[in-house]
Protein backbone atom coordinates (compact mmCIF):
# COMPACT_ATOMS: atom_id res chain seq x y z
CA UNK A 1 0.00 0.00 0.00
CA UNK A 2 1.43 3.29 -0.78
CA UNK A 3 0.90 6.22 1.53
CA UNK A 4 2.35 9.53 0.81
CA UNK A 5 4.45 10.71 3.64
CA UNK A 6 2.88 12.68 6.37
CA UNK A 7 4.91 13.09 10.19
CA UNK A 8 1.40 12.33 11.76
CA UNK A 9 1.02 8.90 10.11
CA UNK A 10 4.36 7.83 10.20
CA UNK A 11 3.91 8.56 14.34
CA UNK A 12 0.61 6.47 14.41
CA UNK A 13 2.28 3.73 12.23
CA UNK A 14 5.28 3.51 14.67
CA UNK A 15 3.05 3.03 17.89
CA UNK A 16 1.62 0.07 16.24
CA UNK A 17 4.54 -1.44 15.36
CA UNK A 18 3.56 -1.14 11.63
CA UNK A 19 6.84 -1.48 9.25
CA UNK A 20 7.30 1.11 6.50
CA UNK A 21 9.90 0.26 3.85
CA UNK A 22 11.32 3.69 2.89
CA UNK A 23 14.21 5.08 1.31
CA UNK A 24 15.89 8.40 1.02
CA UNK A 25 18.42 8.39 -1.29
CA UNK A 26 16.76 9.09 -5.04
CA UNK A 27 19.39 7.22 -6.81
CA UNK A 28 19.14 3.73 -5.09
CA UNK A 29 17.58 0.62 -6.62
CA UNK A 30 15.46 0.75 -3.59
CA UNK A 31 13.90 4.30 -3.85
CA UNK A 32 13.16 3.10 -7.89
CA UNK A 33 11.26 0.14 -6.21
CA UNK A 34 9.45 1.83 -3.40
CA UNK A 35 8.47 5.32 -5.14
CA UNK A 36 7.83 3.53 -9.13
CA UNK A 37 6.17 -0.17 -8.10
CA UNK A 38 4.64 -0.43 -11.43
CA UNK A 39 7.41 0.17 -14.02
CA UNK A 40 9.37 -1.78 -11.22
CA UNK A 41 7.36 -5.03 -11.40
CA UNK A 42 6.02 -4.93 -8.10
CA UNK A 43 2.38 -3.72 -8.10
CA UNK A 44 0.66 -5.82 -6.37
CA UNK A 45 -2.68 -5.06 -7.95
Amino acid sequence: MFVPYSPDFMKMAEEMNIEILESNVPGSRLHQFINNPVTEGIDEG
